[in-house]
């Protein structure tokens, strides 16, 4: 996305995140900045990528098979997965016999219903 889109290496991050199904109050947290500051890279993203909200973000991203996943700082000290602070059930171990699937595959209903939620309650 970074290339592609000519997203800032922090543009890039907060898109991963909301990729993994963090909202944008998270994102800000990981990030080390303010709530603002993250609504002003979400409102470039969407500028730069020609999106309007944070579903049709994720759907470019999942259309451009964008990795779902913690970044790779973020792997060495987070082995669940990224959607856990939605609760996502999907068993950490399964990630060797499941890497050539995309890791929605592995979500719950429950877990793609906690999603849509999370998504609308950020817009």
């Amino acid at each position: 996305m970074i290339a592609r889109y000519k997203l800032t290496k922090s543009e890039n991050d907060l898109a991963l995140r909301l990729l993994a199904g963090k909202n944008l109050k998270q994102c800000a947290v990981d990030l080390g900045v303010t709530y603002e500051t993250a609504r002003t890279f979400l409102k470039t993203i969407f500028q730069k990528t020609g999106t309007h909200r944070q579903t049709e973000l994720v759907i470019l991203m999942l259309s451009l098979k964008i990795e779902i996943g913690p970044s790779p700082a973020d792997a060495a000290t987070d082995a669940a997965c990224p959607q856990s602070a939605i609760g996502c059930e999907r068993d950490p171990g399964e990630a060797s016999r499941v890497a050539a699937e995309p890791h929605d595959a592995g979500h719950t209903e429950r877990d793609r219903a906690a999603l849509r939620e999370a998504d609308s309650a950020a817009d």
